[in-house]
């Protein structure tokens, strides 16, 4: 016991004599753990954000596009998937439940207020099927 006071003592004896030392040290400790709280606290929240993202877009959802070449879309040309390509790839693939088609009017965008709510968006044609894959639904009007 007469050990571990001897070392108590010494150790309060170095705190007191190294006051500036002590407090540097101590704020340091105290920086270290409020930056490791802040980080991990960020990266839960990106973890949830992202979570909640995926979910929505539904976790076995596939895009697929139709591709040009950079010098064909310079040249002029254009490419789009048909409807008898989505009913071959969702004959031909195993595990498809559904297909959903999209076009995206990537010229009309703008900004889309509801309420005192307000974002930037895009206009796209669909069927009633995306709303059943991707669980977005319009507060107003019907998909087609």
């Amino acid at each position: 016991m007469s050990n571990f006071l001897e070392s108590l003592r010494a150790a309060l004896t170095a705190i007191f004599a190294h006051k500036l030392r002590s407090v540097l040290t101590t704020l340091g400790i105290i920086i270290g753990v409020m930056s490791v709280i802040a980080v991990v606290s960020l990266l839960q929240g990106f973890s949830v954000a992202l979570s909640a993202n995926f979910k929505g877009m539904g976790s076995n959802t596939v895009f697929v596009t139709s591709y040009l070449s950079r010098n064909d879309r310079l040249a002029g040309k254009t490419s789009k998937i048909t409807t008898d390509d989505l009913l071959a790839i969702q004959h031909e693939v195993p595990g498809i439940s559904r297909i959903t088609p999209v076009i995206i009017m990537g010229f009309f965008t703008g900004e889309v207020r509801y309420q005192s709510q307000s974002t930037n968006s895009g206009i796209f044609g669909t069927t009633s099927g995306h709303a059943e894959n991707t669980e977005f639904y319009p507060v107003q009007g019907r998909y087609l």
